[in-house]
């Protein structure tokens, strides 16, 4: 092929084909130049692009430097070349082409960048920091380089820098996906989990199925408590690292959202296997705090201990681990193990981030009240709550709109209207606030053999959303709709455990929705499980919650709060026909479990069986914070226990001042 012109011609096609993804032709018209001139190196190096887009870096590599052997001086075939090594897992060879090209030209924005990548997968991250920064300082608008950038800064734990660093990535390229997902992992470090939870879902929105970030979203949703809810996402991650599991045996990642993905279908033993897959990763924590909570969840607590100081091992300046210790342990002497380790941690607190701290101070005041230290206890629970208080995002004034909503809308002519609904006593409803007993009374009733348990599930609402929005919608919903709406939710309920005659709900602001219950669901149970106000109150100020009852973290709130749930109660009974549900009273229960337990059993038209009175040998799941409780037998240490603190519960006291505690 004589001459430049139409060698120049030539290579110009190629890049065309390329450019509109033909491939084949591309490397067709690349081979026919090479015959001519088997040494021609833009054809070369072009042609080993091709091959290392294809996976094939052996030939890649071995085409580049002979790219570099007819023309040695070029940056890019120096950078190319150190690419291709990195890929190929040659980091020593990789980091010193790299340093070649930029040698070769100082101001080589893409050179830099691509050697900081070498630098960060040999382990330096502070060389890999400066290589970017270099490739910004050359080239500002390189969202690339600032996304690497983001990344070194959060390996460095530089969290701040690191979020804005990928903000700046994702303003200079508005659909990069990969740096939404890293600005996820950042904001999950910083404890931000709904804003990596939009992260990932916009990083999904542009790359639909990746991988990563849906087993990242996954991996936040847990942490929010929202798995169940997220039907259709669970299906696909679990489809996915399924996938992956089968082509990479090894892989943690896949394991652990294998395991996440069971655990919010209810099926622990599954879980456990797969989590103990996923903790064959070394250093990597997710796994044992999964496996924890999971044999937490099976009552398997002396296991879960294991499991949670393993990750306090790998993760020793984390409050996660320790405050999952707290949940499945009594403190009984000052110098246990435990809190030698969550004091030390205090003490240097200042080099711990938000979310570990608050974390920390809950399960210090965990520990403190277990050795009945209440002014220990009550200070940390009054600091933790006030940093997740920061970050809760409760309205208060729309929360307490929403009962006068549903006061209003539920009038007692809607509830005394001929509604049919969907006749089936499958559901047995136990409802009443976080912390009053809820998870006692569920026990009891699904020891019974008729009786199955779902425990805190979404399924309601998602069937209530169905008819719009709640509640201003109800009254004009067709008796057609409701019957349907009940038929969905039943459906969904039954899956939690088929073989059960009936099945108990015990997600606790269910008592939002007993209108609706008792016009779409005529047949269904309701059980009512109260507690006096200030223990329950103080209870749920105590425990940090996976999600939602955003409520609980500041007293005045917390009490007004209570006031509304109550008045709610109230209404319910003055515009329900007697007897509509059932009110049992969680100090009455520990009196007298053999007298409450016919009662329960009454109202739910179950024979009597002695079993119930054996609720903590149950083999259920429990995932909620009572997971250790209600393996025990009843004992009465949690009546009237907020007379430890009352000297710090001012401002409880008065927003609760005329509902009379039980002494």
């Amino acid at each position: 092929m004589p001459g430049d012109g139409p060698l120049m011609d030539e290579l110009k096609r190629a890049e065309a084909h390329v450019n509109a993804g033909r491939l084949a032709e591309a490397e067709a018209v690349l081979r026919q130049i090479l015959k001519i001139d088997p040494n021609q190196p833009d054809a070369l190096n072009a042609l080993a692009a091709l091959a290392s887009g294809a996976g094939r870096l052996d030939i890649a590599i071995a085409l580049q430097q002979r790219a570099i052997a007819a023309r040695p001086n070029a940056p890019l075939y120096w950078s190319n070349l150190g690419e291709m090594q990195r890929r190929a897992g040659n980091l020593s060879a990789a980091i010193e082409h790299g340093k070649k090209a930029v040698t070769l030209r100082p101001s080589f924005a893409v050179g830099h960048n691509n050697l900081g990548a070498a630098q960060a997968e040999a382990g330096d991250t502070a060389a890999a920091l400066e290589s970017y920064n270099a490739a910004i300082a050359h080239r500002p608008d390189f969202a690339e380089a600032h996304n690497n950038r983001g990344n070194a800064l959060r390996a460095l734990g530089q969290a701040d820098e690191a979020r804005a660093a990928f903000a700046k990535a994702i303003a200079l390229r508005p659909n990069y996906a990969e740096a939404y997902n890293n600005l996820g992992n950042a904001q999950r470090d910083a404890g931000q989990l709904a804003a990596a939870e939009a992260s990932y879902l916009r990083s999904l929105s542009m790359q639909p199925g990746e991988i990563g970030s849906l087993f990242n979203l996954i991996t936040v949703l847990e942490e929010q408590g929202k798995l169940q809810e997220a039907g259709v996402v669970v299906e696909q991650a679990m489809a996915a690292a399924q996938r992956l599991l089968e082509a990479e045996p090894e892989n943690a990642q896949a394991a652990n959202v294998l395991g996440l993905t069971c655990v919010a279908l209810g099926r622990l033993e599954e879980a456990v296997e797969a989590f103990t897959r996923a903790t064959s990763k070394p250093g990597y924590v997710d796994p044992w705090l999964n496996l924890g909570n999971s044999l937490k969840g099976l009552g398997r607590f002396e296991e879960a201990l294991r499991a949670f100081d393993r990750a306090r091992d790998l993760a020793p300046r984390s409050g996660a681990p320790l405050l999952a210790i707290t949940q499945v342990k009594s403190f009984r002497n000052s110098d246990d193990v435990h809190l030698v380790a969550l004091e030390a941690l205090a003490r240097n607190a200042e080099e711990i981030s938000e979310q570990q701290r608050m974390q920390l101070h809950f399960a210090l005041g965990k520990a403190y009240d277990d050795l009945g230290r209440a002014d220990d206890a009550f200070l940390n629970m009054k600091a933790g709550n006030a940093l997740k208080r920061q970050t809760a995002g409760y309205d208060e004034a729309r929360s307490l709109d929403f009962f006068e909503r549903i006061k209003v809308t539920f009038s007692a002519e809607l509830a005394g209207k001929s509604r049919q609904g969907y006749a089936d006593d499958a559901p047995i409803f136990v409802i009443g606030m976080p912390r009053s007993g809820t998870t006692l009374i569920e026990q009891i009733i699904s020891s019974h053999p008729s009786v199955g348990a779902a425990g805190e599930i979404a399924a309601l609402n998602d069937a209530i959303r169905t008819l719009g929005a709640f509640p201003d919608a109800i009254p004009d919903v067709s008796d057609e709709a409701l019957a349907r709406a009940g038929e969905r939710y039943v459906r969904k309920l039954r899956t939690y455990a088929p073989a059960a005659k009936h099945v108990t709900d015990k997600a606790p602001s269910n008592f939002y929705l007993i209108g609706f219950i008792h016009l779409a669901l005529p047949r269904a149970k309701i059980v009512h499980v109260m507690r006096d106000p200030m223990d329950t109150c103080l209870s749920c100020y105590s425990k940090l919650f996976t999600r939602g009852q955003n409520y609980s973290y500041e007293l005045a709130e917390l009490g007004r709060y209570y006031r509304a749930y109550s008045d709610l109660m109230r209404h319910w009974r003055e515009i329900l026909p007697e007897g509509r549900f059932l009110d049992v009273q969680y100090e009455d229960v520990v009196g007298d479990i053999g007298g409450q337990a016919r009662r329960l059993l009454a109202h739910c038209e179950l024979d009597w069986d002695e079993r119930v009175l054996a609720f903590h040998r149950s083999e259920r799941t429990v995932s909620t914070a009572s997971a250790s409780q209600v393996r025990q037998p009843i004992y009465k240490s949690s009546v009237a226990r907020w007379r430890k603190y009352e000297a710090h519960l001012g401002p409880l006291l008065e927003a609760l001042r005329d509902l009379e505690p039980r002494d």
